[in-house]
């Protein structure tokens, strides 16, 4: 048996525009799930891990785009994931590695 959690998201008439469901990490030691909004607020970047894999994943959702997945890359495990974006909205920093995602 295995438990799933997410993330969900909804407009401000509580109306659901995003549901993703995850898998925790089987050894729970890892800080994710991870999501993290973009300054301008048109993206939202988030580390999972992948479903029934040991590996994890950096996503990020355009929000303009009915939260359309525009960037997927595998990243390697470590215990403390660090999320951050660039003040421009264009590059997220997944522990000091810079993705361009505009």
């Amino acid at each position: 048996y295995s438990y799933r959690t997410g993330i969900t998201i909804g407009d401000k008439l509580g109306k659901i525009v995003l549901r993703y469901n995850i898998f925790p990490p089987e050894n729970n030691s890892a800080n994710t799930p991870l999501a993290v909004w973009s300054p301008d607020s048109s993206k939202l970047a988030l580390v999972i891990k992948k479903s029934n894999d040991k590996e994890f994943e950096l996503l990020v959702f355009n929000s303009n785009e009915k939260f359309k997945i525009i960037f997927r890359s595998d990243v390697d495990y470590i215990n403390d994931f660090k999320l951050s974006w660039s003040e421009n909205s264009k590059k997220i920093f997944l522990n000091n590695v810079e993705y361009l995602v505009h």
